[in-house]
């Protein structure tokens, strides 16, 4: 829920619905929808392209600015950082208006998704998710199987650190919080 009483909601679409300010591609497509308190669409956008991408999480900021989580099964715009092949985690960053201010890709050359986002009062970013393949330069290695995955990113989409949490069987991380002393819980 925005400042204002708004609902925000993120999915996924398989087919164009409303009007929305960023266009249905292929496949299937994150979306993200603006409810007011009545419950009427104020406005609608598609995040993805061709690959198949699925929305999964949502934060939202006092003002409205929100956050979304999802996977992505190839490029899309101009992330911040590079997707990476297979399937890779994304977060995304909207303006209240719907409008997307930057995303990024999180993962390496195995699948990888995102289930869980949060954001702090200084705007930095928590996402939870998990990987079949170690990636990057994680603080706690990638064991086996899928693992969860925890990472942090600055308000401007940039990896801070990101780590693996699991071990020899199948680990996912689908939700995560950050209190007040910067301490994350997925």
């Amino acid at each position: 829920v925005g400042g204002s009483g708004n609902v925000c909601v993120a999915g996924i679409s398989d087919a164009a619905w409303g009007s929305p300010l960023r266009a249905y591609c292929l496949s299937s497509d994150a979306f993200v929808g603006n409810l007011d308190t009545s419950g009427n669409l104020t406005w609608n956008t598609i995040l993805g392209r061709s690959g198949g991408d699925d929305g999964y999480g949502i934060a939202v900021e006092e003002g409205g600015i929100m956050y979304v989580v999802g996977s992505s099964g190839a490029a899309w715009g101009s992330p911040v950082r590079t997707y990476s092949g297979s399937s890779d985690g994304f977060a995304a960053e909207l303006d209240s208006s719907g409008n997307l201010v930057w995303h990024t890709f999180l993962g390496g050359s195995g699948y990888d998704e995102g289930f869980g986002i949060a954001v702090d009062g200084g705007g930095n970013v928590y996402v939870a998710g998990g990987s079949d393949a170690a990636w990057g330069s994680p603080r706690r290695n990638y064991t086996a199987g899928w693992d969860g995955s925890a990472t942090h990113l600055d308000g401007s989409g940039y990896l801070i650190w990101h780590t693996f949490l699991g071990g020899s069987g199948n680990d996912y991380g689908s939700g995560i919080a950050v209190d007040g002393g910067g301490n994350v819980y997925t």
